[in-house]
């Protein structure tokens, strides 16, 4: 593994074209030797910061402690292992780096009985923090789990984890959007799409309590678990996303104390989930749709189902399996419900925020996807690499087919006329029978 401490920073920035990619030494030797049922071949990349915890003692709670604020270890190592792997502190603002156009593949080792390593573990990291265009790819445990702070991310990509994709704990409250996660049904499969939790003191009612804002989120199941799982005491918001082909869509773990559960949160206004769109789960039944969108059907999971904006309905995505003919699309179609159904309003005055007249986490009027070349997923060939442009009639007028887009022959199509069909380098052609 790879571990930033306290006060250290990394500074990875990549590109689309010369991505920064953390994998397995396999993949160097052998690349044939890994495949989608392969993981633990590594640890993971580790940010540790030193944001406040929501931990008794804290600067929220205890304004003049700031020589011994709470602080915790990192899962992953044996408790007690070092220093190096303590996180926390007072700083919101604190800067462990940049992390750009990076992608992590292959880990989440074991280094001891259930303590498993993440794709991209961040423990208390800060707002100063920069972290976006980045991949979590295969990943035996979480693609990311953020262990409480600040830190904001945008352009996220978690796939074929084997726990969730993003998983908060500890009073997370950083911002997020064009998240995109596709999880996997082979092999181990893959858990919920997010785990998140409002804190690990035995006092959840602690401040500062979690409460992440997430715009533009496509995340695709595997039709065997919930989209969410959420635990005591957690708040934050999810608008303007899709979520397709999971089991249902929430599952509420309630504490008996009423001070620290999900109703009061709800009931509070800090849990939100608006003008998301749902379709494809397993579970959906017509008869009873809110219902039968939850696991258990209790008063939680049905209000957070029935709030604002939300509906059951098709964002027709491009693809949804990552076994598809032609490649997963995630771009939802430029002319239904993904652009033509409500929004919710990006914060005013956050210049963190992109403009995105659109649910989810891609463009539908894009040539392709900001996933394009630099990730796992566009390399191995998983994701399509344009809009598909199905050929059914002759060409009798000079035409180019450009990389940017696939074509689909599904009859014989003749060139005639004295017409030239021009074909760029790197153009896909389709044929099916």
């Amino acid at each position: 593994s790879l571990v930033i401490t306290r006060g250290a920073k990394i500074f990875a920035s990549g590109t689309a074209s010369n991505p920064i990619v953390f994998t397995a030494l396999e993949e160097r030797d052998d690349p044939t030797s890994l495949s989608l049922t392969t993981s633990q071949k590594w640890g993971g990349l580790i940010l540790l910061g030193k944001a406040v915890l929501n931990d008794a003692g804290n600067i929220y709670l205890e304004p003049t402690n700031t020589t011994n604020p709470p602080e915790r270890e990192i899962e992953g190592f044996p408790a007690g292992s070092s220093d190096y792997i303590k996180y926390g502190g007072i700083d919101d603002t604190d800067n462990s780096g940049v992390l750009r156009y990076v992608s992590i593949r292959y880990g989440g080792y074991e280094f001891a009985p259930d303590e498993e390593i993440n794709g991209l573990t961040l423990g208390a990291v800060g707002s100063g923090t920069t972290i976006e265009y980045l991949e979590g790819y295969n990943n035996s445990d979480d693609g990311i789990e953020f262990f409480g702070g600040t830190v904001n991310t945008k352009y996220m990509v978690m796939a074929y984890n084997e726990d969730e994709s993003f998983d908060m704990d500890e009073g997370y409250r950083g911002k997020g959007q064009f998240w995109f996660a596709i999880q996997k049904n082979i092999g181990n499969g893959s858990d919920y799409g997010g785990e998140h939790d409002g804190g690990n003191s035995p006092d959840k009612t602690l401040a500062p309590f979690a409460h992440p804002t997430v715009y533009n989120a496509t995340w695709i199941g595997a039709s065997d678990n919930g989209v969410y799982r959420l635990k005591e005491n957690f708040g934050g918001e999810y608008h303007n996303s899709i979520y397709t082909n999971f089991k249902y869509a929430f599952r509420v773990d309630d504490a008996v104390d009423p001070t620290q559960n999900i109703a009061k949160q709800i009931a509070d206004g800090n849990l939100k989930f608006n003008n998301n769109i749902f379709w494809n789960m397993a579970d959906y039944d017509a008869s009873s749709p809110a219902s039968s969108l939850t696991k258990d059907g209790d008063a939680n999971e049905l209000a957070l189902i029935g709030q604002t904006g939300n509906l059951y309905a098709d964002p027709k995505l491009g693809g949804v399996s990552y076994l598809a003919d032609y490649g997963l699309d995630p771009r939802p179609s430029s002319t239904g419900i993904a652009t033509t159904n409500t929004r919710t309003a990006l914060p005013t005055s956050d210049s963190f925020f992109e403009t995105a007249n659109y649910h989810g986490a891609f463009d539908p009027s894009a040539s392709g996807t900001w996933m394009d070349g630099w990730t796992k997923l566009y390399q191995d060939g998983h994701i399509g690499g344009g809009d598909d442009i199905t050929v059914a009639s002759d060409i009798s007028v000079d035409t180019t087919w450009t990389p940017d887009n696939e074509y689909i022959l599904n009859k014989v199509v003749y060139v005639t006329n004295g017409a030239t069909l021009t074909i760029e380098p790197g153009t896909k052609i389709y044929g099916t029978r």
